[in-house]
């Protein structure tokens, strides 16, 4: 959400703003917990050099770490509560003594191996450095800032309430309700307190996890185009590699004929038959893949900035994918098997 700057000219007046709307949320019937935030995950935040208390000054090589601001109860909203020390609560105020809370990535970055609570750190713009906050938590990794969901950056939260509010801002609430019924009720709630906020998006953490090309830079961005027209090119390929099957079981099966002829005759069952059939048809399917996963694992790695939201060797789409191709092949194998099980011995055994 927005509020206009004439009516909430200062952060003091932004603030009192939100924490009246995040009580009014808290009232609405279906909504279990709500909390406010600079950014919702995956979306990225403020980028910052850092200082490290009892450690070299920031280097310009360094890359900056993402600062988000969240207020009261976010991570139990999130369901990301804290692994070591505790979360923001109302104590966390402007004249309260200055803390944060840093995610597992950043943790395992500037302080690997030590415990991070008690320790400090503050934020540089330029050659100003910021307040010292003293880190009273760890939380889980959430995906922030990294528009192809590879990999967790580090990430400092600050308390909201220890920030200067800005104009615009998120509200995070946890429901078991549908979320539009939801969103029907929380637009009604801001209404009801300033008609003239506002609303900009409303959405759900699924969905902000999905590709979005419009919260992406330009070269991301494209990215999209691609993933739109891979699947397609990926079918086409499929079926090919169907009929092309198909096409050589079916004409080794005509050229197999009275093979197939003598095999009935001398007492083959149609599951010999079908054995048989299924066996040549399978054999280069197999060996296919074997070859295919063995390059793609190879490949993966040199196209890896080219997956967005997967690991190059995702166990769930290499499984996936070989599932689907199998099936592809015992179903080419099917339709020539079946011709392969018509046929009449008499006749065949006169066939040249």
């Amino acid at each position: 959400m927005r509020l206009l700057a004439g009516e909430y000219p200062s952060p003091a007046a932004r603030l009192r703003y939100f924490d009246r709307l995040e009580v009014q949320l808290r009232t609405i019937s279906g909504i279990e917990d709500a909390s406010m935030a600079s950014a919702i995950p995956v979306d990225g935040g403020r980028s910052q050099s850092i200082e490290i208390e009892g450690k070299p000054g920031p280097s310009d090589a360094e890359e900056p770490v993402q600062f988000l601001t969240a207020g009261s109860d976010y991570f139990r909203v999130v369901r990301a509560s804290a692994i070591s020390g505790r979360d923001f609560d109302d104590g966390d105020h402007v004249a309260a003594l200055p803390v944060s809370i840093v995610n597992q990535s950043f943790a395992a970055r500037f302080w690997p191996g030590e415990q991070p609570l008690g320790k400090r750190l503050r934020p540089t713009v330029g050659n100003t450095p910021g307040e010292w906050r003293t880190v009273v938590g760890v939380v889980p990794n959430i995906m922030q800032g990294n528009p192809l969901r590879q990999q967790f950056r580090p990430v400092v939260y600050v308390p909201f309430r220890q920030e200067p509010a800005e104009r615009r801002a998120f509200f995070l609430v946890r429901t078991g309700m549908p979320p539009e019924q939801v969103a029907r009720a929380v637009q009604a709630g801001v209404q009801k307190l300033d008609p003239d906020v506002i609303l900009e998006d409303f959405t759900t953490l699924k969905a902000s996890f999905a590709f979005r090309r419009d919260r992406m830079d330009l070269g991301h961005a494209e990215l999209g185009k691609h993933a739109a027209v891979a699947p397609i090119f990926a079918l086409m390929a499929l079926l090919l590699a169907a009929i092309g099957l198909t096409a050589v079981i079916a004409h080794s099966v005509s050229q197999r004929t009275k093979e197939i002829g003598v095999r009935m005759a001398i007492g083959a069952a149609p599951h010999d038959i079908r054995r048989l059939i299924f066996r040549e048809g399978m054999r280069p399917a197999a060996l296919g893949l074997i070859v295919g996963l063995t390059v793609s694992l190879a490949v993966n790695r040199i196209l890896q900035s080219q997956l967005v939201g997967v690991s190059p060797y995702d166990p769930v789409t290499l499984a996936t994918a070989s599932l689907v191709l199998i099936l592809v092949a015992l179903l080419a194998c099917h339709i020539p098997s079946r011709r392969a099980l018509r046929v009449d011995p008499a006749v065949a055994l006169r066939h040249d």
